[in-house]
């Protein structure tokens, strides 16, 4: 008899409960990996548009770096750093972020931790950028009209030594690659993304 009761229990209640947790799981678990997946690849089409930005925002300043060098001011071009990602984003979206601290947190650091990403980079698109701004904009031709060749010093001091423009920009730089690697690790995973 307590054979029969325990056979109808498994049958009627365990069985099904069972297969019904296991299915809630399966798919939930999927769902959830298939939105990781998807972060990670929403977060890399981000951190591409900030590093080409970065990237020409580098070139452009090296340019102006080397005509410093030349001492050829009638050389120089004045052209802003890009930053139109920037503007139409404004940050990195919440489940992006936290997807990129997820994938990131065990990687060894290059140029600035991936953890102060979204200050590193309103920093590159918010201080770098309007300080790159200012020099070309009013420095330089305040001190050009002065005379002499303190212009060359004053790109120098601003974008050359390890601490400028250019430094801290391939340091973001740096930081969005190790990043955006992450992310594309994470969205290859076939079962267990971060």
């Amino acid at each position: 008899m307590d054979c029969e009761i325990t056979k109808e229990v498994l049958k009627d209640f365990i069985l099904p409960t069972s297969v019904g947790l296991l299915a809630y799981f399966l798919t939930t678990g999927w769902a959830s990996r298939n939105d990781r997946k998807n972060q990670s690849k929403l977060g890399m089409a981000i951190l591409e548009a900030f590093m080409e930005e970065i990237r020409n925002g580098i070139r452009i300043m090296e340019s102006l770096q080397s005509t410093a060098k030349s001492n050829d001011y009638n050389m120089l071009l004045f052209s802003k750093l890009p930053r139109g990602s920037w503007a139409g984003m404004a940050s990195i979206p919440d489940s992006v972020l936290l997807r990129i601290l997820a994938v990131s947190k065990d990687l060894p650091e290059a140029g600035y931790p991936v953890r102060g990403i979204k200050i590193h980079c309103k920093n590159y698109f918010e201080h770098i950028c309007i300080n790159y701004d200012t020099l070309i904009e009013k420095e330089l031709p305040r001190v050009k009209k002065q005379g002499g060749d303190n212009w060359c010093d004053l790109v120098e001091h601003c974008l050359g030594h390890d601490d400028g423009l250019i430094a801290n920009s391939k340091k973001v730089y740096q930081m969005l690659e190790n990043a955006h690697n992450a992310l594309n690790k994470n969205s290859k995973a076939r079962l267990f993304p971060k």
